[in-house]
């Protein structure tokens, strides 16, 4: 059988918990919610049976997340470390650390196209006010030229009025 083509095999992500078989042995689903309820009115054969079965799972499921865990710990957790302190304690060791020089190295960069010496004259001269025109008037009258939300079709019955300090501004 040929392979499809297209996306990867799904891989779990470590995000997402792990499918984990319930043997037979420990299926609790036969029993009913009001035995639960009130396990001390059950008799002490049924409730000690459904209490290992608890026990069993219990243990099955941390066993499961150690292994799928490799940083998890027996530890209870009012004594693990806080994300506060670790963070601290990375935050001194960084700084009691040795000092690192953060320099660039200079790279001349001149992989693709380059702009030749006109074009990049083109792109230092000075904008004219009738290009700024001619940008507003070629805009369709649905779009908004800033954040202001005004529609370009503002801009152009405005113009004679605002030309001015919209060049000014750009």
């Amino acid at each position: 059988m040929a392979k499809k083509k297209g996306r990867p095999p799904k891989s779990p992500s470590p995000h997402t918990p792990t499918p984990t078989k319930i043997p037979k042995s420990l299926d609790l689903q036969h029993i009913d919610d009001e035995d639960l309820e009130d396990i001390d009115a059950l008799s002490p054969k049924k409730a000690a049976s459904i209490l290992q079965k608890l026990d069993e799972l219990r243990s099955m499921i941390k066993g499961k997340a150690v292994a799928d865990d490799p940083k998890a710990t027996d530890e209870p957790i009012e004594e693990q470390p806080d994300a506060h302190s670790l963070a601290a304690k990375e935050n001194i060791d960084l700084l009691k650390g040795e000092r690192r020089d953060c320099c660039i190295p200079e790279i001349d960069i001149q992989q693709g196209r380059v702009l030749t010496p006109s074009q990049q004259l083109a792109l230092l001269k000075p904008v004219e006010a009738e290009e700024i025109k001619l940008c507003f008037f070629q805009m369709g009258d649905d779009k908004a030229p800033g954040p202001d939300g005004y529609g370009a079709a503002f801009y152009k019955a405005a113009w004679p009025v605002i030309s001015s300090n919209v060049v000014e501004a750009v």
